[in-house]
């Protein structure tokens, strides 16, 4: 689905420190432009000052309030209240204009690259943001898909993190890593890189653009021309990406439409579909995405239940085997399941949305008659209706 012309759909990975100031700066404030912002935390108290939300904002997801934020000064503001790797779909990123990543970890860094380059839309700048500490500073990373990616430019501990799920944001540790004056700089400069773009200025393409902390000028430095042979996004080729990404994000497969949205199609829609176009024996391949393998476990009472084959997120919703509020987490992980194991009473009538998709979701489906991807339909109007649900009751 494209965006509508008079629209300029700018996606907002992170709203943090940088991020939430990028929300305010004049790009995001333009009347035609329509800013989707997704992020996974809520707001803390040591989030004031360094980012810009208010005391009112304690403990309210970042997405939402960014979105609320927007929508008050009536302006487009869609606010997506949990983690990248589910939320941030490929119907979804094929409407967009730009994206900015604002992430200080290496896994959502990952996740929201290989959502976008993986999608299949071109000629769509990302702009990666980092900044520095109270003496400023701040790099802005123009990269281009389907060309070098930012993971390409991981270097050797970022790829470990992220190996590993071991890369921690600033709600992780409570010491934010930047300050606002820094984070102010970075959001202003993206802004005014993607002004001149919208104009047709393409001359930053491939570059980063710095200002060293006590500087008085920005630079620019040229990053590589083409993706680096062991990135492992699959930049529109199988050849890059391990195995199961590739196979997830091949072009070789046939698409077929499921006919609607996720708030539209049921999982046994979704199930059914996946035997009749490749066999008995279909199975989803989820890539970096999963269900649970043996249930859910509570990290601090120790309880344990059985887990419905949900996506994690959704799964870890839905769960009610204690009451400390401890923030459960799945005993193992599938990245693949057979279609008919979705075909039970409780879950096959539930929506995809309800299973844990995202809106503009496909699924790459695998059996004997060969593969397919399975897609739904995307239209912003889903999201302007459905992108701002009341947020979950915090379990923390």
């Amino acid at each position: 689905m494209s965006r509508p012309a008079s629209r300029y759909e700018i996606l907002l990975v992170g709203g943090g420190a940088i991020g939430s100031r990028f929300a305010a700066t004049d790009t995001a404030a333009v009347p035609d432009v329509a800013l989707t912002c997704i992020d996974r935390d809520r707001v803390r108290p040591e989030n004031l000052g360094i980012a810009a939300f208010a005391a009112a904002d304690v403990d309210q997801p970042k997405a939402l309030v960014l979105a609320a934020r927007r929508r008050a000064q009536h302006r487009i503001g869609r606010g997506l209240y949990g983690d990248v790797r589910y939320a941030l779909r490929p119907g979804l990123v094929r409407g967009l204009a730009a994206a900015v990543f604002a992430l200080d970890n290496p896994t959502a860094l990952r996740d929201a690259t290989e959502a976008v380059w993986a999608a299949g839309a071109t000629a769509i700048p990302v702009l990666v943001l980092t900044c520095g500490g109270e003496a400023g500073g701040y790099q802005v990373r123009v990269c281009v898909s389907p060309g070098v990616c930012p993971v390409c430019l991981f270097g050797e501990l970022d790829r470990f993190l992220d190996r590993a799920a071991q890369g921690t944001s600033c709600v992780d540790t409570s010491a934010p890593r930047a300050a606002a004056v820094a984070a102010t700089a970075a959001a202003a400069a993206a802004a005014r890189i993607l002004a001149g773009w919208r104009a047709g200025d393409l001359t930053l393409a491939n570059c980063r653009l710095q200002l060293d902390p006590g500087g008085e000028a920005e630079y620019r430095i040229q990053m590589p021309a083409a993706p680096a042979p062991g990135c492992p996004v699959p930049h529109g080729n199988p050849s890059h990406g391990d195995q199961l990404d590739a196979a997830v994000h091949s072009v070789a497969a046939a698409v077929c439409e499921l006919g609607g949205s996720i708030n539209a199609v049921t999982v046994g829609a979704l199930a059914e579909a996946a035997i009749r176009t490749a066999g008995a024996d279909a199975e989803l391949m989820l890539g970096r995405r999963a269900v649970p393998l043996a249930g859910l476990y509570c990290p601090q009472c120790g309880a344990v239940a059985p887990s419905s084959p949900l996506l994690i997120p959704a799964a870890c919703a839905a769960w009610r085997g204690c009451t400390c509020g401890g923030v459960p987490r799945a005993l193992g992980t599938r990245h693949v399941i057979a279609a008919r194991d979705l075909l039970t009473a409780t879950l096959a009538p539930a929506t995809l949305a309800a299973w844990g998709a995202g809106h503009g979701d496909e699924f790459l489906v695998q059996g004997s008659r060969g593969r397919v991807r399975l897609r739904c339909a995307f239209e912003w109007e889903d999201l302007d209706a459905n992108g701002n649900p009341d947020p979950p009751p915090r379990r923390e």
